[in-house]
């Protein structure tokens, strides 16, 4: 019997020098054909470097760590509260935010425990601030708070954070009303600070457009010894996935949920441009009829979120392409 958790590694091994891999929101894992091209390259260049499963496991049983960066914001027109991040651990986008429309987002980095978003959430449906929340938070867990990047945006464009001294190397915030950038393990320090400036200077694009935006322009600096492909690393780990959230009451699939735009890279070497072609296959598939349909709610047709939906309506009609303007 002993012998049996040998095997499953054996065949984790054997699985990883065949290759497979979770790309996007929802697909399952398939293995590599014999004869087919390496798994781990991203279809938007052949130059792109494989990928090995084993290099971004938890291989000494410590605890794991989030590395990456990420942006925040709410859109005081419509009242949209958005997040978008790249991070170096697998399925990131999956465990490391949540959020609700009309109550807030609760983002996490370094080794903030993740009951953090659950009761984050709960204090700020019960009213309280972003910064009282932060507060509260770090306040009753003193053991976590010095590895822990901790970051809360409220309905009202509040925005906390908290980073630990023992966070990560090169851990950053940077807060604004309306907007915060951060991240742990940022190379060079200015990361947050260049998608902050990127968000702000894309403020009239639609607010999914904005934050893929503020990601590209917040990683065009080289990492320290790789080449110029991404500003995020974790002991020289490449970004690998990516996370794109965009919260409207009763926007969701079926007006079931408040999940407008909701989509995920998993695991990828091009985590942000697998981002970027999975919003243009949401804007044509699906987008459209879900903001004709929260459109059709919207009583006054000259007020400004009416206004801010006719023009992103409009440049999906023209299929604009991203980050452009016509």
């Amino acid at each position: 019997m002993r012998s049996f958790p040998l095997l499953l590694l054996l065949a984790a091994a054997a699985c990883g020098r065949t290759g497979s891999v979770t790309i996007g929101a929802g697909l399952a894992t398939q293995p590599a054909a014999q004869d087919a091209p390496a798994p781990h390259t991203s279809p938007a260049t052949d130059t792109a470097p494989a990928l090995d499963p084993f290099f971004f496991s938890n291989r000494g049983g410590e605890p794991v760590h989030l590395a990456g960066a990420a942006i925040v914001a709410r859109d005081p027109v419509t009242g949209d509260l958005a997040y978008a991040s790249l991070a170096t651990c697998p399925g990131a986008g999956g465990i490391q935010v949540d959020g609700r429309a009309g109550v807030g987002i609760v983002a996490l980095f370094g080794g903030a425990p993740l009951e953090w978003k659950a009761a984050g959430l709960a204090r700020l449906a019960s009213g309280a601030s972003a910064e009282a929340v932060v507060k509260a938070l770090v306040g009753e867990d003193p053991a976590a708070h010095k590895t822990a990047q901790l970051v809360v945006l409220d309905a009202q464009g509040r925005t906390a954070a908290h980073t630990g001294i023992h966070a990560a190397n090169r851990a950053y915030h940077v807060l604004e009303p309306d907007v915060a950038a951060f991240g742990v393990n940022l190379t060079p320090a200015d990361v947050a600070e260049q998608m902050l400036a990127a968000y702000k200077a894309n403020l009239d694009l639609p607010m999914p457009e904005r934050l893929l935006l503020a990601l590209e322009g917040g990683h065009r600096a080289p990492l320290r010894g790789a080449r110029p492909r991404t500003g995020v690393t974790d002991k020289m780990r490449p970004s690998i996935a990516g996370v794109l959230l965009l919260l409207r009451a009763g926007a969701g699939y079926d007006a079931a949920s408040d999940r407008l735009v909701d989509l995920r890279c998993d695991f990828h070497s091009e985590p942000l441009e697998q981002l970027r072609g999975l919003y243009r296959v949401w804007v044509e598939g699906v987008l459209g009829p879900r903001l004709r349909q929260t459109q059709r709610a919207i009583q006054d047709l000259q007020s400004p979120t009416y206004k801010a939906n006719d023009a992103w309506l409009t440049r999906l009609r023209l299929r604009v392409p991203l980050g452009e303007r016509r």
